[in-house]
């Protein structure tokens, strides 16, 4: 059982961090299409900024209420 308690601790880390990537991803794309003031990129920025608060959400919700992984 502490095993898989500890894997699930390792897991959390690892799709936290993955996360995180996807969020530099995300304000990568979001930078790019921010000086272009077409209709199409005002759209895509609209679907980047709803992918980027889920992912937040994600992360919060990974996240220990005490930013502390070690101490649950």
């Amino acid at each position: 059982m502490l095993a898989l308690t500890e894997a699930l601790k390792v897991w959390r880390v690892v799709k936290i961090q993955s996360l995180y990537k996807e969020l530099d991803t995300i304000d990568d794309e979001i930078f790019t299409h921010a000086n272009n003031g077409d209709a199409a990129s005002k759209l895509r920025l609209e679907q980047l900024w709803q992918r980027r608060d889920r992912t937040n959400q994600q992360i919060s919700d990974l996240r220990p209420a005490n930013n502390n992984p070690d101490k649950e």
